[in-house]
């Protein structure tokens, strides 16, 4: 596996690639709606809300707000199908001569748009302290070398992307912050590092990721 310093441009270039050949082979292939769409993390919110808890409670109404005004902004046009939905640098295996081997955990595998798996591993794969330009254009630039983005996906990259921040922030807090550490050491999945990658999106704005990502 590759740690976050480790990732180089040819790296990110060879993950783009094989994500979009996950798209094309699953073109035609039946799916499920997924689990973490808007309705699915608004009703996580409400148990976040229940639950109380102070490290997480003052962040619900934003984090809705946020979720509200990032959904209208999406296309509900834009090309889609059987994504990954999780490419994380832990789901991709590398041989020795610095190829991809195998990637892993199709456990999230589902409906969605082809855009945001992409910002999902763009998230991933190029951020460390800030989003990092020549890793995000070269992970771009080798999704197209095998499926080139319409016009109406490079646009969306901005909404897609805000969505998948917001998607991981909420989730981690549910499923890793508010778990009770009962069976040993957690993992350690900080739901602040995507918000962050949220505000970042946020400024950058519809133009500014675009031109990120060199689109």
């Amino acid at each position: 596996m590759r740690c976050q310093a480790g990732v180089t441009t040819t790296d990110a270039r060879r993950v783009g690639e094989a994500l979009a050949r996950v798209h094309i082979a699953g073109a035609g292939e039946s799916y499920e709606k997924g689990r973490f769409r808007i309705g699915d993390l608004l009703v996580r919110l409400d148990h976040v809300a229940a639950s109380g808890d102070p490290r997480f409670a003052p962040f619900v109404e934003p984090l809705r707000a946020h979720l509200a005004r990032i959904e209208a902004a999406r296309d509900p046009g834009l090309p889609g199908g059987l994504i990954h939905g999780d490419l994380f640098r832990d789901n991709v295996l590398w041989d020795s001569r610095g190829e991809i081997a195998a990637l892993l955990d199709f456990e999230s595998a589902c409906e969605g748009t082809y855009s945001y798996d992409l910002m999902v591993t763009v998230l991933s794969w190029c951020y460390g302290d800030d989003l990092a330009v020549d890793l995000a254009s070269a992970m771009r630039e080798g999704y197209e070398r095998v499926r080139p983005l319409s016009d109406a996906e490079k646009q969306g990259l901005y909404a897609e992307g805000c969505f998948a921040a917001l998607r991981f922030t909420v989730t981690r807090i549910t499923d890793y912050a508010m778990r009770a550490d009962v069976h040993g050491p957690r993992v350690v999945k900080d739901w602040r590092r995507f918000l962050r990658r949220f505000e970042v999106l946020e400024a950058l704005s519809t133009k500014g990721v675009r031109e990120a990502l060199g689109a």
